[in-house]
């Protein structure tokens, strides 16, 4: 009688799972690609989304041997596993169909772990900020961001700084624009206690109206150690002072 109760139950959570749609972990070696939509609404998933993965860099030691994915989709539930795919290294993710597509980013995946893209079909404007990336140890004094629509009626835009999980990290007051609205420079946050990575600057008038966001890159200084660089130069790799790593494959 229990075995039969034991075996009942197993079938309908089964059942349970296949119905709606009960996913494992992402694979190891491998990892997942996560696809989201985002748009006056707000962020929702993007399922049956066609993508291409091509690698631009690898980080030693690796695992998986996959060094490609071409014409694949994202399934029912928004994401792709890269079964046996290199990793930890740099990936150019393409989306290949949709609202976004011919949109390429390249994200860093490590072994076992899932990474987001997002395609933004929003109503406001794409700006872009100089400069791209910000070291913490020499930040720059401030901050320019151009695009259009920038005002100063009424006070100055603001810049709120987002990191890759959509956690607002600092906003910050413009202190200058220009006439014609397609520039304003705001003072560099202190990001030095924040994470390396990507995050998104979305630009706010006076008035609140989103009209735009921008993306930077956060690094920290690269101080390797004689014997991480002796060990990088053992295995015949190169250190890439940039993502600090010791990477086989070519810098830059």
């Amino acid at each position: 009688m229990k075995t039969t109760k034991t075996l009942l139950l197993a079938a309908m959570v089964w059942s349970a799972c296949f119905l709606m749609g009960c996913a494992s972990g992402p694979p190891n070696p491998g990892f997942r690609v996560e696809t989201f939509t985002q748009d006056d609404e707000g962020i929702f998933d993007d399922p049956q989304r066609g993508i291409d993965l091509n690698i631009r860099r690898r980080y030693e030691p690796t695992t998986g041997t996959i060094d490609g994915f071409l014409n694949r989709r994202t399934n029912s539930a928004a994401y792709f596993d890269a079964d046996n795919g290199i990793a930890p290294a740099d990936w150019f993710v393409k989306e290949t169909d949709g609202a976004c597509q011919g949109l390429e980013v390249l994200e860093r995946f490590n072994p076992g772990q899932a990474s987001d893209i997002y395609c933004r079909n929003i109503s406001f404007f794409f700006f872009f900020a100089e400069p791209t990336t910000i070291s913490k140890s020499n930040p720059p004094a401030s901050i320019l961001v151009r695009g259009s629509g920038l005002s100063s009626a009424g006070g100055m835009p603001v810049v709120e700084y987002f990191s890759q999980d959509g956690t607002l990290v600092d906003q910050v007051t413009a202190y200058e624009v220009s006439v014609g609205g397609t520039w304003a420079r705001g003072y560099t946050p202190n990001l030095s206690s924040s994470p390396d990575g990507f995050y998104t600057l979305r630009i706010k008038n006076p008035d609140g109206t989103i009209i735009g966001s921008a993306r930077i890159e956060v690094t920290s200084t690269c101080v390797p150690t004689q014997q991480q660089l002796n060990d990088c130069q053992a295995q015949g790799g190169n250190w890439d002072y940039y993502y600090c790593f010791c990477t086989t494959g070519p810098l830059g």
